[in-house]
Formats: C-alpha cells, sequence, structure tokens
C-alpha cells in the first residue's frame, strides 16, 4: 500500500506545473519559477568572473557565512571575504569552473530555493535589500564537490 501511494505522489508532482528535472533538462514552461533574462544575465555575469578571475567580484557576490563542500579533504565554514579570496582556488575548484562554463542558460533549474547551477555546484538567490533596490542576486550556496 506504501509503495502505491508514494507512486500516486511522485505522479502527482511530476503531473504538476512546476515538474522539472536538475541537470541538463529543460524545465516546464509554465513552471512557477520561470528562469528570468535578469536571473540569466546574472548567470552571465558569473560565467564572466569564473573564465576571467575575477575574484573579487565574484566574493562580492557570495553571502556568508559559507559551508563549502571541502577545501584540502576538510568541511570549512567560509565566515567572510577575506576569508573567501584567502582559500579561493580550493573553493572555485575545477568541478565549481567546470559545472559554471558548462551550464547552458537555456537550461537552468529555478524553483523555491533559488536557481541551481549544475548539479548543485553554486546556488543562486535573490534576497531583498532596501526600497531603492528591492532585490539582489547573490550566490547563496557553493559545493565544490561532485554528487555521489
Amino acid at each position: 500500500m506504501r509503495r502505491y501511494l508514494h507512486l500516486i505522489v511522485v505522479m502527482a508532482v511530476m503531473a504538476g506545473a512546476g515538474y522539472a528535472r536538475t541537470g541538463r533538462t529543460e524545465q516546464i514552461e509554465q513552471s512557477p519559477y520561470p528562469v528570468t533574462e535578469d536571473d540569466r544575465a546574472y548567470f552571465a555575469a558569473i560565467q564572466d568572473a569564473i573564465q576571467h578571475d575575477k575574484r573579487d567580484w565574484l566574493a562580492d557576490q557570495v553571502l556568508f557565512p559559507q559551508n563549502t563542500g571541502s577545501i584540502d579533504g576538510k568541511r570549512l565554514r567560509i565566515e567572510s571575504k577575506q576569508q573567501f579570496l584567502r582559500h579561493y582556488a580550493s573553493i572555485i575548484n575545477a568541478y565549481v569552473r567546470t559545472s559554471v562554463r558548462e551550464q547552458k542558460p537555456s537550461q537552468m533549474f529555478k524553483n523555491g530555493r533559488g536557481i541551481m547551477i549544475g548539479d548543485g555546484a553554486l546556488w543562486i538567490v535573490e534576497l531583498g535589500v532596501d526600497e531603492d533596490k528591492p532585490f539582489q542576486y547573490y550566490i547563496s550556496t557553493i559545493n565544490n564537490m561532485p554528487p555521489r
């Protein structure tokens, strides 16, 4: 009975307007979280920053504190821009750089948690800042270890 209930729930979710698979599959157009042109433009800026080693700009985009996947084999909580810059090469490692470089803007995934890049290497969020600039993009998560 549990198996059938699980199957019904999965089928209902898949039939819903927000179903999308991660990775290289496109989102269904009627998603409650459509990827916007502003989303794509911000992602293009991140791609450019990583490709051209614009460390300071990228560090300004990160929400701190930040729990990274691994730095030199150890989990590390990054508390500040200065600490991020000190460990930049380990945080923005080959996995993150490749994920960002290979992500096609037309296949970005967005849900209530934000915009996922690659298979979760980066997550981008929009947060309210102040009345003059009600929303601003930030990098909320950096997972520098490939999924298992």
